[in-house]
């Protein structure tokens, strides 16, 4: 049990180390994928409630331009997050590149010759350190389920 916690950490530490921008970014857009239908619906609320206000001559007319625009706002920012979710996986997964596979290229140079020679071993060690990118598709996942 206390393994598959320090694993959990290890995958969602191993983005900060590496591209930490990217990773905050992504924290970001994660936390508000769930904050932001909530906040559609105060905004909707208070939108038609300044709409009938209007139509009941209690408000003027320019009171609803503050509302709307915050609709407005929230149907741009939905339309527009899955893009730009995109664009920072695509960054985060450069850097990884960058990063993160010549560290492990390096750890796998400096393994001792005992453990080359062992077929069971390197064997092992070459489906690791076949797809090290795959840490960002666990973060991602990780991210995920910590949010729901």
């Amino acid at each position: 049990m206390n393994r598959n916690r320090e694993r959990t950490s290890d995958i969602i530490k191993i983005p900060f180390r590496y591209a930490p921008q990217y990773a905050f970014i992504i924290g970001i857009q994660k936390v508000l994928e769930g904050v932001v239908p909530t906040i559609q619906v105060i905004v909707t609320a208070k939108f038609l409630d300044t709409v009938l206000a209007i139509v009941y001559n209690s408000r003027s007319y320019s009171d609803i331009f503050v509302p709307l625009s915050l609709v407005i706002l929230l149907i741009a920012y939905s339309w527009t997050a899955s893009q730009l979710s995109k664009f920072v996986d695509v960054k985060l997964e450069m850097k990884f590149r960058e990063n993160f596979r010549t560290d492990i290229t390096k750890k796998r140079a400096k393994l001792k010759y005992s453990l080359i020679e062992n077929n069971h071993t390197w064997d092992l060690i070459c489906r690791v350190a076949k797809e090290p990118i795959r840490f960002h598709d666990l973060m991602h996942t990780n991210a995920t389920l910590l949010l729901e």
